[in-house]
């Protein structure tokens, strides 16, 4: 019903999230569950029916409970090869059909919503690890499936907007400056530009 009413909206793009549990109920095993795969193929196909081209988007905040019981979460350096698993599973199984990924969405939000006893350092632990997460998925997109399912990868960004106070003045322009970096270059200047961070949160 929802994808008839896009259609008849005269929608020609949808992004969605896939839920990682739902495609890998259980992490230890890694088993695919075969009823998710099943959903979500019945939503791309509808989708593709009626000429409504599917955006997908990997992560958008739904951590599986068995990652966070086990600290195996954003918090730990294991969660990448999880993530990579996932992300290899979603591509296998629908990348016939799916030709814009996202890995993540907004990733600030995901790391700097924590405890405020340990807001020192861990938000900056958890953004190294999705950056990481990241770039796993994307390099087994570009050199297992991107050849043959002729998509493309990315990441979903987010920014507030900062403008100095007063314009004329260097220390409110590096103000600006400063917030842009803490929202958008962290994961911008990485992936997109230096491959580092910026030079301010070092």
């Amino acid at each position: 019903r929802d994808v008839l009413l896009m259609a008849q909206h005269n929608l020609n793009a949808y992004r969605f999230s896939i839920a990682w549990t739902r495609i890998v109920p259980n992490l230890d095993t890694g088993d695919v569950n075969m009823e998710g795969i099943a959903y979500y193929n019945n939503l791309i196909n509808a989708l593709l029916r009626r000429g409504i081209t599917p955006h997908v988007t990997l992560y958008h905040g739904d951590m599986p409970l068995q990652l966070s019981l086990n600290k195996q979460d954003l918090t730990s350096r294991d969660f990448p090869a999880f993530f990579e698993k996932y992300a290899r599973i979603c591509f296998r199984y629908f990348g016939d059909r799916v030709k814009h990924w996202f890995t993540f969405n907004e990733p600030w939000y995901a790391v700097v919503f924590v405890d405020p006893s340990e807001a020192t350092t861990l938000p900056y632990e958890m953004g190294y690890n999705l950056l990481i997460a990241h770039g796993r998925a994307v390099q087994v997109y570009r050199t297992e499936f991107q050849n043959m399912q002729k998509g493309q990868i990315g990441i979903v960004l987010c920014s507030d907007h900062f403008a100095p106070k007063n314009p004329n003045s260097a220390s409110d322009v590096a103000a600006a400056v400063r917030a842009f970096d803490f929202y958008l270059g962290w994961w911008a200047d990485p992936i997109f530009t230096t491959g580092d961070y910026p030079a301010v949160m070092k």
